[in-house]
């Protein structure tokens, strides 16, 4: 009922102007053509003229009601982000897609295993992972929701092989442990690690002609879903070797480029460096 009150507020706001318009467009016009007849001292029809210009009478002034309208805006400023949430979270709901509220400031959901953070604003959605964003969509329920199927397809490719990607993950590294001049055992930055893992899962196809178009991209946001796969599946020794991870301190998450979060079910922390410890000394 209150919109609708708005809406006629408007409606009839406009209306007021349209009148206003119409007689300030006469009014212009008969004054141009009252200086025109007074030039050529055509004091009959300058007479008739003036007459009109005299006897026009003018609309009501409109009343403007600016304060309603901004009252208004304010209540759907506040309302819209509620309402929107529970237009996600049915749609995700008859998707069988659980959507949970993780906070209000800026509106945030979860759409396992994505968050989405809501900006209306802008009219976006962001579309994020291990607090890294992944895309963006337009503020609609059904375009969101499609938004991160495609996102996560991209993610979750279906060749993933727990004990293929250790293997990966162990022999990067070694090299790092080479390139630093450490033993095995000791930890190395997962940033430093991340490109020799990626080119390490490069195809055959790049390896022997390593141009862009064979170039398979593998960043922080998929390295971070990998290691939570792997961490998912328990297998985490290579050659008598276990993989463990060291949390990033107070200190090293205030940079951000060299941490990363990993998370299960919206849960998770900052880790720093990785190492694999106990199996072969060499």
């Amino acid at each position: 009922m209150e919109s609708l009150n708005t809406t006629e507020t408007v409606t009839r706001q406009v209306q007021q102007w349209e009148a206003w318009e119409k007689h300030s467009k006469q009014q212009l016009k008969l004054w141009r053509e009252l200086g025109d007849l007074l030039e050529r001292s055509d004091l009959s029809r300058s007479q008739k003229v003036l007459a009109q210009l005299e006897s026009s009478q003018a609309p009501d002034l409109p009343d403007v009601r600016a304060d309603a309208i901004k009252a208004w805006c304010q209540q759907e400023e506040r309302q819209r982000p509620l309402r929107f949430s529970k237009q996600l979270r049915d749609a995700a709901e008859q998707q069988g897609l659980p959507c949970q509220t993780l906070g209000a400031s800026p509106p945030t959901l979860r759409l396992e295993p994505l968050n989405v953070e809501l900006d209306f604003k802008k009219g976006e959605a962001i579309l994020s992972y291990a607090r890294l964003e992944l895309g963006r969509t337009t503020l609609d329920a059904d375009l969101i929701l499609r938004e991160r199927a495609r996102l996560l397809a991209s993610l979750d490719s279906g060749d993933f092989q727990p004990e293929d990607f250790l293997a990966k993950t162990y022999e990067a590294y070694r090299r790092c442990l080479t390139g630093h001049g450490l033993k095995l055992g000791e930890r190395v930055d997962l940033v430093d690690l991340l490109p020799e893992l990626a080119f390490l899962l490069q195809s055959d196809r790049f390896r022997k002609d390593p141009t862009r178009e064979a170039f398979r991209p593998y960043g922080k946001v998929r390295f971070a879903y990998d290691l939570a796969r792997l961490r998912r599946s328990r297998v985490l020794e290579h050659q008598g070797a276990r993989l463990t991870l060291g949390t990033a301190t107070l200190g090293s998450t205030r940079s951000k480029d060299r941490v990363m979060f990993l998370e299960e079910a919206a849960q998770g922390q900052y880790y720093l460096s990785i190492a694999f410890q106990g199996g072969p000394s060499r």
